[in-house]
């Protein structure tokens, strides 16, 4: 049940809560960064003819990490008392006077500034990833939501810098390195390449 699920998370901690939060932001962005690097014609052109030849497995990659980064990121930016998300986040670490005023006005601060960029991504999870538009193509979502590669990592960098400061605030250290996706699938491209 919905409701069971999001007591037990309240259970387990303000801090680890904070602590996961931030490691789905740097999920997300390991999505990201590949759904980037899949998209860039200078990232793939030399790996083409493996590409082609591997397109079983290819063939879905670039959209299966769009679609998951922005069902992570948005699910990490909406409010929603069924799943972990910082505005709640935020509100239930300020209540429980695990961060600070200051800290909690920082975040709110940083959620506001965000929050345009948020209901375009939103507006595409909505419309294109969770549920298929009836009349409408993705294309033509998109293009509406007016939404650019650049703009979500801006997004990206924002939500970790959120989770950044919050680690700081409980005294944890946020994570400031994560694994080098990009540099894993160019490894997986040569090595295939050499086959």
């Amino acid at each position: 049940m919905v409701g069971e699920s999001y007591e037990t998370d309240v259970n387990i901690g303000v801090k680890d809560r904070i602590e996961r939060a931030e490691e789905l932001a740097h999920r997300a962005r390991v999505h990201l960064d590949l759904w980037v690097a899949l998209t860039l014609k200078s990232a793939v052109d030399p790996f083409i003819d493996e590409l082609d030849e591997y397109d079983d497995f290819f063939r879905f990659t670039q959209a299966a990490h769009e679609s998951v980064f922005i069902n992570r990121i948005t699910s990490l930016l909406q409010p929603d008392k069924s799943a972990e998300n910082i505005p709640g986040l935020i509100k239930d670490a300020s209540r429980q006077t695990v961060i600070n005023p200051e800290v909690a006005h920082e975040c709110r601060s940083a959620l506001a500034i965000i929050n345009p960029m948020f209901r375009k991504v939103k507006l595409i999870r909505d419309n294109a990833m969770a549920h298929q538009h009836r009349y409408r193509k993705q294309p033509d979502i998109y293009i509406e939501a007016q939404v650019t590669l650049n703009g979500m990592v801006d997004l990206s960098d924002q939500v970790l810098s959120i989770t950044g400061v919050m680690m700081q605030a409980i005294g944890r250290s946020p994570r400031t390195v994560y694994s080098n996706p990009v540099g894993s699938l160019e490894r997986m491209l040569t090595a295939l390449k050499q086959v």
